[in-house]
């Protein structure tokens, strides 16, 4: 009976892993179409202003319209708005205002990302940044669950996530 047992807790583990990489595979995929639209953007409004330019015979500032992002390197944790997470914060009210309602996907991230802030968390999603926190400090995001129980299973992670500026 324990051997069934530590054989169904192996294969439950080693389902979850597949499951895991499968999402991240289909993550990575969408991020790359959506870099790539992107680059497709920026290029097609930099080939209209260079015509306008040659035709006009006058030289203009170079400025992207769209969005530019970049990719860094974050350890990312989890969170949910219970006091064991939160403390004396544990209010149901982000740093910025926002009030947590169920369902709701947003990230803590440091100072120098402002409110609002698009990234995209491999496994987690794409989201804005809703708040702050004591220890997201330097190379740190903290998602957001609205359950103790998913913040643990996500566990601390180092990711590739894609930053969107405006």
């Amino acid at each position: 009976m324990r051997d069934k047992l530590i054989i169904m807790m192996v294969v439950a583990i080693i389902f979850n892993t597949v499951i895991n990489l499968i999402q991240d595979i289909k993550i990575n995929k969408i991020r790359t179409e959506q870099k790539m639209v992107l680059k497709e953007k920026l290029s097609t409004q930099l080939l209209q202003l260079e015509i306008k330019n040659a035709l006009d015979n006058t030289t203009y500032a170079v400025e992207p319209t769209g969005p530019t992002y970049e990719e860094k390197t974050f350890f990312v944790t989890a969170y949910c708005p219970c006091e064991k997470c939160c403390g004396n914060f544990a209010d149901g009210i982000t740093s910025n205002g926002h009030k947590i309602i169920d369902g709701d996907r947003f990230v803590a991230a440091p100072k120098s990302f402002a409110f609002g802030t698009i990234m995209d968390i491999p496994g987690y999603g794409t989201v804005a940044v809703k708040d702050r926190g004591g220890a997201i400090k330097g190379n740190k995001l903290d998602v957001f669950f609205n359950t103790h129980q998913e913040a643990l299973n996500w566990g601390v992670k180092r990711l590739t996530v894609t930053v969107f500026y405006n």
